[in-house]
């Protein structure tokens, strides 16, 4: 069986960050949200629906959010994924270095079992695959 090819859409590294920069200020300039000097959290009125989905994910793999915010010292990208059970992440790479963490249900990688609390760290063109593993499917967090 060929394997899905997957090519990860991410413009948002583009012109040092600054595409996904702009993305975000436009998304939430649209929804009339921002950041300011009080604390905001997903639960608080307009920004439940801030997310930003993610275009052109693999199949199994749909339920992937860009997180509405960046980090200005050295700006980092949050995405939030909900894979469906025994969806395999294609092989691929990306141009920055990610940091993903399993918040709940498993995932295999490298033969490895992942599961709550446990991270990987991926360097700038280093290719990986994974699957979700747990009967639940997993909750995963990562940043570029």
């Amino acid at each position: 069986m060929a394997r899905e090819k997957f090519d990860p859409e991410d413009e948002f590294l583009k012109s040092n960050r600054k595409v996904g920069r702009d993305q975000i200020d436009t998304h939430l300039k649209s929804k009339k949200l921002k950041f300011g000097s009080e604390i905001v959290t997903s639960r608080d009125r307009g920004w439940k629906t801030a997310r930003l989905k993610r275009a052109n994910m693999p199949k199994g793999w749909e339920k992937t959010w860009q997180l509405p915010l960046y980090l200005k010292n050295g700006t980092s990208f949050f995405f939030y994924q909900e894979p469906v059970t025994g969806s395999v992440l294609p092989p691929h790479d990306h141009k920055a270095a990610q940091f993903r963490i399993i918040l709940s249900g498993t995932v295999t990688f490298n033969r490895k079992k992942l599961g709550p609390g446990d991270w990987m760290y991926i360097p700038a063109h280093a290719k990986y695959t994974m699957k979700a593993t747990s009967n639940a499917g997993p909750v995963i967090v990562y940043c570029y």
